[in-house]
């Protein structure tokens, strides 16, 4: 069984880099007269619509990918290329939402040498200001992951973004994370 799901990546924060964004609803087409149903709508709602929460939408620009829902496991952690298009170039199972988180640490790491950027506060400008962690003794002793190697090739060639996507068998998504 499979899910589908809309990432929208922006590099375009000079102040904090590149984040990935994960939908579960895809973009909202409409044509001319949805777009005036929903003025007339609109112009007749109650004030209390502040306390009705609407599921996030995808922007346009969003990217769908499906993935197939672990069988086995109760988690996994997909591994994403971007470029050039979007495709799975690797998974790995994990028992437990920590194991997930793990395993993104150690790919981080390897690919890196260091831990995600750790944000301590924001500059005057709202820059992020922070540290790269150094890594864990828990992270290190885990056994290194093959695929990250060739990976890391690819990025010193040129403009390659990865990602990883962690979902629970139930279709929930857990996290997703720039690579």
């Amino acid at each position: 069984m499979n899910k589908m799901f809309w990432f929208h990546i922006d590099m375009n924060d000079y102040r904090s880099g590149t984040h990935i964004y994960t939908y579960e609803k895809g973009p909202k087409i409409c044509d001319e007269n949805e777009i005036n149903e929903n003025e007339n709508e609109n112009e007749n709602e109650d004030e209390n619509e502040d306390e009705i929460e609407e599921e996030e939408v995808a922007p346009e620009e969003a990217v769908p990918y499906s993935f197939p829902l672990p069988i086995h496991q109760n988690y996994r952690i997909y591994i994403v290329s971007e470029c050039p298009e979007y495709k799975i170039i690797g998974y790995l199972d994990a028992d437990d939402e920590e194991e997930c988180r793990d395993l993104y640490l150690k790919m981080f790491s390897q690919l890196h040498g260091c831990l995600p950027f750790l944000t301590t506060g924001y500059s005057t400008a709202y820059k992020e200001e922070g540290y790269y962690p150094e890594v864990s003794e828990k992270i290190l002793k885990l056994p290194n992951i093959d695929i990250i190697e060739e990976m890391k090739q690819k990025l010193e060639e040129g403009d390659f973004v990865y990602f990883v996507f962690a979902i629970n068998k139930n279709g929930d998504a857990l996290f997703t994370e720039m690579l």
